[in-house]
């Protein structure tokens, strides 16, 4: 059983839960230069302090459907692939395999440029596991 005082975020099964996250920076560099790093999937650690290492699954370094692993720290990791990807601009990044308690988790960056300067628009959209919800509730956590 799920009890929940706010039914604006719970998913079809009234247990999960669906919400997104966002979040918006400028930096100090050209938008094909950002869009590089990003496309290069393997060197996240690089840039996410979160990831302690990461390398690609299988042959395709890049472009849709290009997967890698990321070890989280600790015993958590997630196996995510390119979702979708377009030249300079969007790259939708899926999360395919991971202890965290999501049953769904798709992370969207997008770059606008203005001369040397890159907008970097972040959103994560996801739906928790029904089994961290229940835990939660439990819990109070």
């Amino acid at each position: 059983m799920c009890v929940h005082t706010d039914k604006s975020h719970l998913g079809a099964d009234g247990c999960s839960w669906h919400d997104s996250i966002r979040s918006t920076s400028t930096r100090s560099r050209p938008r094909h230069s950002g869009m590089g790093t990003l496309a290069d999937i393997a060197s996240i650690p690089s840039w996410n302090p979160g990831v302690v290492e990461s390398h690609l699954i299988g042959d395709q370094p890049s472009g849709t459907g290009a997967q890698r692993y990321c070890n989280l720290g600790g015993r958590n990791y997630v196996e995510e692939s390119v979702a979708s990807s377009t030249e300079l601009a969007e790259l939708t990044m899926r999360n395919d395999k991971s202890n965290l308690p999501f049953k769904y988790a798709d992370v969207h960056f997008k770059l606008e440029g203005r001369g040397n300067q890159t907008s970097v628009d972040v959103s994560l959209d996801y739906t928790t596991s029904k089994v961290h919800r229940v835990a939660s509730v439990a819990t109070g956590r």
